[in-house]
């Protein structure tokens, strides 16, 4: 009896709860993404040669929570591919971008701009070659807008990737780089 007495009394507290929070907005979301892929910055210094990637593509997904209708925090990782153009050869690189972000929305009815910021870490994998894996740290910053009003919301974004190559196993590589993804998504709020 004590068993199912506790068992109700969970479940009233986390209805209770889950009621209260969804009036604050504050809940866990999902969402996918997709679109291009593009590094703003060459590889190499302009004297050197013009080493660069070719736009390409990204796939991701992710888990937000929202404390707030305003303030949330999220993580999510993508997947961008593209070639290496410059040098007489093209390459074929896949970057995986994995982060967390602080996130401020400003809810005005179904249209939701945001701004977020934070980190993570780009893995950097060239294929066809011996070059190992590379990781590297890594700034993000980006906008977005949402559209949605209740569980379901469409969105656009583009993010900003800030990091350094690591020059012990990409020696030619001295830029500090600069790559963008901009992407169209879903969302699902399970509040």
């Amino acid at each position: 009896m004590r068993q199912v007495v506790r068992i109700v009394t969970v479940a009233a507290l986390l209805a209770f709860g889950s009621s209260a929070a969804h009036a604050q907005g504050v809940g866990f979301s999902l969402y996918g993404f997709g679109g291009g892929y593009g590094a703003m910055k060459d590889l190499t210094a302009a004297s050197v040669s013009t080493v660069n990637f070719k736009a390409g593509w990204n796939v991701g997904a992710g888990l937000g929570l929202s404390f707030t209708r305003f303030l949330g925090v999220r993580g999510d990782v993508a997947l961008a591919k593209s070639q290496r153009a410059g040098s007489g050869t093209n390459t074929d690189w896949q970057k995986i971008f994995t982060g967390a972000d602080l996130v401020l929305t400003l809810p005005l009815g179904p249209l939701s701009p945001y701004a977020f910021g934070g980190g993570g870490v780009v893995t950097l994998d060239e294929k066809d070659t011996t070059t190992p894996l590379s990781s590297r740290r890594a700034g993000r910053a980006g906008l977005g807008v949402n559209v949605g009003s209740g569980k379901l919301g469409v969105f656009g974004q583009a993010t900003g990737w800030f990091y350094k190559w690591d020059v012990t196993k990409f020696p030619t590589f001295t830029e500090q780089q600069f790559d963008m993804l901009y992407s169209l998504g879903v969302s699902y709020k399970m509040r």
